[in-house]
């Protein structure tokens, strides 16, 4: 049987179409599939062990432009503050970096997972890097990434202990420095838990931290991170005290001339008085 034209080039579109279905799902196949997390919606303290008061210093950096700034705990009341953007003779608003230190202590992660795929997050090379000590020698490392799509709050990994310094500032560190510890600062340090600290070298720690392998991601609020991250610009200064205004102290002749004023006016006055008043008497007693 002999087909005619037109059933011949129906059959070629035919084999066409499937063919080219064919490739293109062969194609779908071979694209790995990037691995989706799959969050646990579980909440909890990100930081369970951590007492805010116990909290003897406490430091961000920016991995971009190496920014930074620190607090350091001088007593229960009130903290010193360090910073690349410190002004001089400025003094650190003690009560509100105190709240603050409270905020991250208490923050709650609201969802966890676990993931390799450290980039689709931000942590393969975190933007900003927390770290917090205790008085009592404990740290932790708050690895800090992107904020998340949706209801924005950020991905973080969290790390006990506080991340290494960089090599070239342990290379500083001579046993002459060593040798410069007391006996004195030795008991300094066992009555006071910060005395330790506050005596220490703030070490240079690297701006730029990576992160690799399977770590677990937190989803935590923005809140008290963004308000740690805008002090990085505008650090928590208290408000200046107002010089009070001088008192003016008038000059020595300016003072007996009005005095010598004021006597010779109020002596015809007080003649006048006094004769008005002895006069009535003198008559009733005549």
């Amino acid at each position: 049987m002999r087909l005619n034209r037109g059933t011949i080039i129906l059959i070629i579109a035919l084999v066409l179409v499937f063919a080219g279905a064919l490739l293109v799902s062969n194609q779908q196949t071979a694209v790995p599939t990037t691995p989706t997390a799959t969050p646990n919606a579980q909440a909890g303290p990100l930081f369970a062990a951590l007492e805010s008061a116990t909290v003897a210093r406490y430091e961000l950096r920016q991995a971009e432009s190496s920014t930074f700034i620190e607090f350091a705990r001088l007593d229960a009341q009130n903290w010193s503050l360090n910073a690349s953007s410190e002004e001089a003779g400025r003094v650190a608003d003690s009560t509100l970096i105190e709240n603050v230190i409270g905020q991250i202590a208490g923050i709650e992660y609201t969802a966890s997972f676990e993931s390799d795929q450290l980039a689709d997050f931000g942590l393969d090379t975190p933007q900003y890097t927390i770290f917090i000590e205790t008085g009592t020698g404990e740290g932790y490392t708050l690895y800090i990434g992107n904020k998340t799509p949706t209801n924005p709050r950020y991905y973080v990994v969290m790390a006990e202990g506080v991340a290494a310094p960089a090599p070239e500032a342990t290379a500083e560190a001579t046993s002459e420095a060593a040798a410069e510890a007391t006996a004195e600062a030795a008991d300094a340090a066992a009555l006071d838990p910060f005395a330790n600290l506050l005596e220490q070298v703030i070490e240079t720690r690297p701006a730029i931290f990576s992160l690799s392998g399977t770590q677990t991601v937190y989803i935590i609020p923005q809140t008290a991170i963004n308000t740690l991250t805008g002090w990085l610009a505008a650090p928590p200064y208290a408000a200046p005290t107002p010089t009070p205004l001088p008192t003016m102290t008038p000059l020595p002749e300016v003072t007996a001339e009005a005095t010598a004023e004021t006597t010779a006016e109020a002596a015809p006055e007080a003649t006048q008085e006094a004769t008005a008043e002895a006069t009535p008497e003198a008559t009733v007693e005549s």
